[in-house]
């Protein structure tokens, strides 16, 4: 009986010290190393994140070609499931993998609709990928995990243009105009978060086009901390060929693009900027 148990107590040590010997001496697995999250692209339809990242491999082989599923969630609600393309990675290497994020914000509208008041989200990127191996010693299979949190703010941006209204001055004498009229134009930009997160608005290279002349350009225009703003851009006409024209033509038309920068606090992707563009006809109401 005392011969069977130090025999037990030898088989136990001895496995012990094997378990203990592998740890000390075999490579770590596998992983992900996520070097940079940030906003790549904005406009008002949609954003898109770029997740910088390394898969890097600590074993003195070469891996089977592999890819990368990850599910993208808000606030653990499933919003999209994401496959990246396949890659491969050499012994004792590691390779960049730069994975693209869109998100629509119908999309977000439709699976955030409780939680549109809080002033930021958590989102999820939750997934991984499997290596299928053939190394004596090794499992057949190692499952990588994948997994990234940010917080963003609740953010679905509407933006109108509400109008553009046209202000005539006329110099008359004994009930005639004369010489060229002074003429001013004020467009109404109406900007709202269907969210919940206020935001600070800056409006950067606002640039008016009316008869095929760029009239203006705005300087740099900044906001109150809120969910909905504001902006009325006047505009002064000062060019004659440009208002001769205009006069000339009953419907002018104008283009009016930039860019807003919407700023938000207390989220890791904080700042969003957004390109805009509205096309129409000023009618004069001579």
């Amino acid at each position: 009986m005392k011969v069977y148990r130090l025999w037990i107590l030898f088989l136990f040590l001895f496995f012990s010290s094997c378990l203990l010997i592998q740890k000390l001496f075999m490579p770590k697995e596998p992983e992900f190393k996520i070097r940079d999250v940030s906003l790549y692209d904005a406009s008002l339809q949609k954003f898109v994140i770029k997740v910088d990242t390394d898969f890097i491999n600590h074993y003195r082989f070469g891996l089977p070609e592999t890819k990368l599923n990850f599910d993208v969630k808000i606030n653990q609600q499933f919003l999209s499931k994401i496959e990246s393309g396949k890659f491969k990675v050499a012994a004792k290497s590691s390779v960049n993998l730069p994975l693209f994020v869109e998100i629509r914000y119908q999309d977000l509208y439709k699976t955030i609709q409780t939680f549109l008041n809080q002033p930021k989200l958590t989102l999820s990127l939750d997934g991984g990928t499997m290596l299928h191996l053939n190394v004596p010693g090794l499992p057949k299979q190692i499952y990588v995990p994948f997994t990234i949190e940010k917080t963003i703010p609740s953010f679905v941006p509407k933006v109108e243009l509400e109008d553009i209204e046209l202000q005539i001055e006329r110099v008359r004498m004994d009930g005639f105009p004369i010489g060229i009229p002074k003429m001013k134009l004020i467009a109404k930009l109406n900007i709202q978060n269907q969210g919940g997160s206020k935001f600070f608005l800056q409006a950067n290279n606002i640039a008016f086009t009316l008869a095929d002349q760029e009239i203006i350009k705005f300087q740099p225009i900044q906001t109150t901390f809120d969910t909905k703003q504001m902006i009325d851009l006047t505009m002064e006409l000062p060019d004659p060929e440009t208002i001769t024209k205009f006069l000339k033509n009953p419907k002018s038309s104008y283009l009016l693009k930039g860019n807003l920068e919407f700023q938000f606090a207390d989220v890791d992707i904080s700042k969003f900027n957004i390109p805009i563009e509205f096309r129409g006809k000023v009618t004069q109401n001579l």
